[in-house]
């Protein structure tokens, strides 16, 4: 026995189901979402425009460019960490108030 349904009869029985309901949210659970959006390094590099290598000196404390300011990662498993994009963003406001103007 074939399928001999055409594609009118597929988009009649398309549109007859039923639709999907999607749960709605708090807007307070939503931008508690937002502001703690992680995002990978990649992201931090373009969004800073620093290199690894200098991000990863930024956080360490042996380094002449240790910056205790810079936001810490978290760690995310074995070998993967995120920065929390608000404060990536906060570091960065925070540099352009106290930015040297000549």
């Amino acid at each position: 026995m074939t399928n001999s349904s055409t594609p009118l009869d597929r988009l009649i029985k398309a549109q007859s189901t039923p639709a999907v309901i999607l749960p709605t949210y708090p807007a307070q659970y939503l931008q508690t979402a937002m502001a703690h959006r992680l995002i990978r390094r990649t992201d931090v590099q373009k969004m800073i425009g620093l290199s690894r290598s200098t991000i990863y000196t930024r956080l360490d404390k042996n380094s002449p460019h240790f910056d205790p300011s810079f936001p810490k990662p978290i760690k995310l498993g074995a070998m993967s960490v995120a920065w929390v994009e608000s404060e990536i963003q906060e570091w960065i406001e925070a540099r352009i108030k106290n930015r040297v103007t000549t």
